[in-house]
């Protein structure tokens, strides 16, 4: 299997639109944004499977990212984005050894993730 390149492009283009929707902007600062959304969502598909996730983890991450923290302020900076890959993946994939100090979050995470997954289930 291999990722929906089309999809992920696509998303990459409406996530950059959903950021710039508020400036004075033109189709170029769009696609350019969209492409350095893009080179950075196919940077972590090569993680991705060296972690041994599927290959449509990635626009799993990329739509959650998309809803949640793709807003205005966000501008043309990227960080955000690629940290954000980071720590999802992270989170999905375990690659660090815990202590119990650093992994006392875990709980709180845990908690996020049930109540949403239950506010969706309301939703049916």
């Amino acid at each position: 299997m291999s990722v929906d390149i089309v999809r992920l492009r696509r998303l990459c283009d409406e996530m950059a639109f959903t950021i710039l929707c508020l400036d004075d902007i033109n189709n170029i600062d769009i696609h350019l944004l969209s492409n350095e959304f893009f080179k950075i969502s196919k940077c972590y598909l090569d993680y991705a499977k060296e972690f041994g996730s599927d290959d449509d983890f990635i626009i799993r991450a990329v739509n959650y990212l998309s809803y949640t923290h793709a807003i205005p302020p966000c501008g043309k900076d990227t960080s955000w984005f690629s940290n954000g890959l980071s720590i999802l993946f992270e989170l999905s994939y375990p690659n660090t050894l815990h202590t119990k100090e650093s992994s006392a979050v875990m709980a709180d995470i845990k908690k996020g993730i049930n109540n949403s997954l239950n506010n969706l289930q309301l939703e049916k």
